[in-house]
């Protein structure tokens, strides 16, 4: 029998096409999401950076477009004094904040809640492939997130922290993409540990450096799924090495001093001392949208419903992501009871619920889609034995297997 090593082995532009298959499916998600939200704010007008608080957000972005420079990561200075209510973020470092420099005003608002939809999208897509979610699933997982962006946030009542400043998304897209990427890391050769782990420290500056003030909030917040993560696996030497990873984090942001002025910003930004100083009263309007919303009520029982199946029929990583979404929301519970009976804890100041209960959705979120439309996922072709076999011998069984596999 003649060996022939193209029988037993897929061919490189076999590969490439499934890998520009899921590209191309990516992009026209996005893009038509882009579209949709263009479309929507254009009908609705005024509904982008709403409110008292959306016209300061534009205040403050359009000053420091005007006194920032390109690579200050802070348009803070002593001399304004004390009671400034300018945040320190670096504006040039975030696309969402862009078009407030080339278009008018009203136009910008529209233009930047839609680029920042996009990469919030990119980032859900990003962390649903990375646990393994079906490239179908992960897309409409990422497609739902238009329920957290203007105007569709108004007309269902979901959280407004991007109602109120679209641009914050930046920060929590890259949370989620270097929750993902911890995933992802697996025991094996140092190049691999200390290349992920160069990913990981380079998606954590480029946060601290875009917007600092609102990623300390969201990583207080994204602690919880990354411990889950971290500790999630039976394997030992998985978890040693999340950990190891995130310690070489710690360690760089320590000493380059980046903690120091995350610490530093947290003791002396004027929001966290008025805060401190005079606090809003705390009602159930802080802690949850069930108590002016209609509709999160059917969002948390189809949650509900997917955290379950989740966790009775996946695996590997996906049930990974489905016990991540599940002790957020936990957590997020707790968090709020004692928010509501401990009115003097001071460290409960900020943020408040509201402002978590956000920041976590989207984990929620993409823990119920991961069972409830991620289901082929556990026959992803790209870590499917079967189909690897398979395809060893019947090279060109893999572009039909993968339309299966999506």
């Amino acid at each position: 029998m003649e060996y022939a090593p193209h029988a037993r082995y897929p061919t490189t532009s076999v590969v490439l096409t499934g890998i520009r298959r899921e590209l191309l499916i990516a992009a026209c998600a996005i893009y038509l999401l882009f579209l949709s939200q263009l479309m929507l704010s254009a009908a609705i007008h005024d509904s982008n950076y709403y409110g008292n608080d959306g016209k300061l957000y534009e205040s403050i972005i359009l000053t420091a477009f005007r006194f920032g420079g390109f690579f200050n990561v802070t348009n803070i200075n002593p001399l304004q004094g004390v009671g400034s209510q300018l945040l320190p973020l670096n504006v040039w470092a975030n696309p969402g904040y862009w078009p407030f420099a080339f278009f008018s005003r009203e136009i910008a608002a529209d233009v930047s809640a839609a680029v920042s939809l996009a990469i919030f999208m990119t980032g859900c897509y990003v962390m649903a492939r990375c646990f393994d979610v079906s490239i179908v699933a992960s897309s409409i997982a990422a497609q739902f997130c238009i329920v957290l962006f203007a105007p569709t946030a108004l007309l269902f009542n979901t959280p407004s922290n991007f109602v109120l400043c679209p641009g914050n998304a930046l920060v929590h897209s890259l949370h989620m993409v270097a929750l993902g990427i911890l995933a992802r890391l697996e025991p094996g050769s140092p190049r691999r540990f200390f290349a992920v782990t160069g990913a990981l420290l380079l998606v954590f500056l480029y946060s601290v450096y875009a917007d600092p003030l609102w990623t300390m909030f969201s990583g207080a917040t994204w602690a919880v799924p990354f411990a889950v993560v971290t500790f999630g696996s039976w394997n030992r030497q998985a978890i040693l090495i999340r950990c190891a990873a995130l310690g070489c984090c710690f360690l760089v942001l320590l000493v380059s001093g980046a903690l120091e002025y995350l610490y530093a910003l947290s003791q002396y930004t004027a929001r966290v001392q008025f805060a401190d100083v005079l606090d809003r009263v705390r009602g159930p309007g802080l802690v949850s949208s069930l108590s002016f919303s209609l509709y999160m009520k059917t969002f948390y029982l189809a949650c509900f419903v997917g955290w379950l199946l989740g966790l009775l029929t996946l695996r590997g990583r996906s049930r990974l992501l489905v016990i991540a979404a599940a002790v957020s929301a936990g957590f997020l519970i707790v968090y709020s009871v004692i928010y509501l009976l401990l009115e003097n804890a001071k460290w409960l100041v900020a943020p408040d619920p509201a402002v978590r209960r956000a920041q976590l959705l989207c984990a929620v979120h993409d823990g119920r889609c991961c069972r409830l439309l991620g289901a082929p996922a556990a026959h992803d072709f790209l870590h499917c034995e079967a189909c690897r076999l398979g395809f060893r011998q019947r090279p060109d069984a893999m572009a039909s297997c993968h339309f299966r596999c999506i």
